[in-house]
């Protein structure tokens, strides 16, 4: 195990088998240097990460060899030095990351959700515009706003620490804020239909689902609820579908 360069230029490691049928422990450690060699390729990425990259990586090289060269070799302290090195990363690197992404999300939270609500006044206020069933079911523009805000409070409640791998991956399925909130604005909408046209319901204390049809404020806080369960809001809605299809099926003709 030795530094090298690769062909960008990057720092890079090279690995070199000397003896066949190594011990676990060291294929284990061998896989998780690479493993980590790869989030900080893909961290430090920018030109002007180079500096910080040359140093995590020489920092790699040296747990490395502790562990996998020589015939005193000690997995079991290159372990600890690498969990300690990702540690220092995690420290150093994951407020401006997470601020980041905070700021991004929040910002097409923001964007969207006003959207809605604008939406929203002007079907309030015109109520002369030929279009009498998007009038009535107006209050879901505010669940979709609702949304909005709850899929940004849903990241900051999901992510108080980050792992390593949370540095280049914030959200295992890897979509982008954007894209992420429509997908959770368009389920919530979905789901505040089932509600309002009376397909399903749900009722809390003094809260019920449906009064969202009559009720902004039953409508908002719809709509922040399901964007704090944005990762159980998939099920949510597929199992009222499922529910719903099942219902109007027809079954089997016993006479046939």
């Amino acid at each position: 195990m030795e530094p090298r360069v690769a062909e960008d230029g990057t720092p890079d490691i090279n690995f070199r088998v000397l003896k066949v049928g190594a011990p676990r422990d060291q294929r284990d450690l061998k896989n998780e240097v690479e493993r980590a060699l790869t989030i900080l390729k893909s961290l430090y990425r920018k030109p002007e990460d180079s500096g910080k990259l040359r140093e995590a990586v020489s920092k790699l090289v040296a747990l490395g060899q502790v562990g996998l060269v020589g015939p005193n070799a000690s997995p079991v302290v290159a372990f600890d030095a690498l969990r300690a090195l990702e540690s220092d990363i995690i420290e150093r690197e994951s407020g401006p990351i997470k601020n980041l992404y905070m700021r991004k999300l929040g910002g097409w939270a923001a964007l969207f959700g006003g959207i809605g609500i604008l939406s929203y006044l002007i079907c309030e206020h015109l109520r002369w515009l030929p279009f009498d069933e998007f009038y009535r079911y107006r209050r879901v523009l505010l669940v979709w706003s609702g949304a909005m805000l709850g899929a940004w409070a849903s990241f900051a409640s999901r992510k108080v620490t980050l792992a390593f791998a949370d540095l280049v991956a914030l959200e295992d399925d890897k979509i982008e804020p954007q894209l992420r909130l429509i997908f959770t604005g368009s389920l919530t909408v979905i789901l505040a239909l089932i509600f309002s046209t009376g397909v399903a319901d749900v009722k809390v204390g003094m809260f019920q689902a449906s009064s969202l049809i009559h009720s902004g404020s039953v409508a908002l806080l719809l709509g922040a609820f399901a964007g704090l369960a944005e990762k159980a809001l998939p099920s949510a809605v597929m199992s009222r579908a499922t529910s719903v299809i099942t219902a109007v099926t027809p079954g089997p003709n016993p006479s046939r």
